[in-house]
């Protein structure tokens, strides 16, 4: 009978821990001629038989064999000294399994293998899946943390832009509130100073429910001029086509007269 239990420092291992591989990609595996004094067959011939019926059962359950028992050869060398070659077989814990299974009941070394990869396939199914989806947690977690860190750093440039602009981006027009606007500021010919800053018809024309289009903006442009506010107390900002504004100091005094119903911008819209 084979040593199915070895000791190892503190740990008690059996056999097929200590045969058991990883490959490149950290995927485990056995390999079936190693397997084979183990679980009572010394003699490869009669272990390739069991194998043959573990491939069948594989293949009866509707698994992929080629993903259980997967073909493989290596160089030994003879009693004389030469090397041959000889096959061998990679096997999954699945495969190993049952290729276990597959094996001669009467053997103890059988039973052995049967209980232990029994244990270690329901192990599998447990306590795997549980350890990734844990794994997957602390993915999404991480996935947040950067969505969250990405985010700040986007809200602070556009912030930089124009303080309105992450209610904007984030689709809360209703948290955006007027700020002020930085003075355009330039020399006349005289080397005096000349602001531009201020707003113009269509601006105004909105803001105070005209609408939109040029008979909006004509019909502001009345209303305006019925409260005494002339052509004069316009500013002309210089560009390729001129534009005409009003000083956005005046905007209180036209707030106030649309507050209290002056000037005939009730007739205008025909409200």
């Amino acid at each position: 009978m084979a040593n199915i239990v070895a000791v190892s420092g503190k740990e008690t291992e059996t056999i097929f821990d200590q045969l058991r591989q990883v490959d490149s990609h950290g995927i485990e595996y056995w390999s079936a001629r190693q397997l084979a004094a183990p679980l009572g067959y010394p003699k490869w011939d009669r272990f390739g038989k069991v194998i043959e019926k573990a491939v069948l059962a594989c293949e009866n359950s509707g698994s992929e064999a080629f993903d259980h028992f997967r073909g493989a050869s290596k160089m030994v060398e003879t009693g004389s000294g030469a090397k041959r070659e000889i096959n061998d077989f990679r096997l999954t814990r699945y495969g190993a399994y049952l290729t276990a299974m597959n094996g001669d009941p009467r053997k103890p070394e059988i039973a052995a293998a049967q209980a232990y990869f029994a244990a270690k396939t329901r192990e599998a199914e447990t306590v795997i899946p549980a350890q990734n989806a844990r794994l997957e947690e602390l993915r999404l977690e991480l996935a947040l943390a950067q969505s969250r860190e990405r985010l700040a750093s986007a809200t602070q440039m556009l912030s930089a832009i124009n303080p309105a602009l992450p209610a904007l981006a984030f689709g809360k027009p209703e948290a955006v509130i007027e700020v002020e606007r930085p003075v355009t500021v330039i020399l006349d010919a005289h080397g005096r100073a000349e602001k531009y800053d201020g707003l113009t018809i269509t601006e105004l024309s909105r803001r105070y429910g005209f609408g939109k289009g040029k008979k909006a903006n004509d019909a502001c442009r009345q209303w305006i001029s019925s409260m005494g506010i002339n052509e004069a107390q316009w500013i002309h900002e210089p560009a390729a086509h001129v534009t005409k504004k009003l000083p956005r100091e005046m905007l209180s005094v036209l707030d106030q007269n649309f507050q209290g119903g002056r000037g005939e911008r009730q007739r205008l819209v025909g409200e």
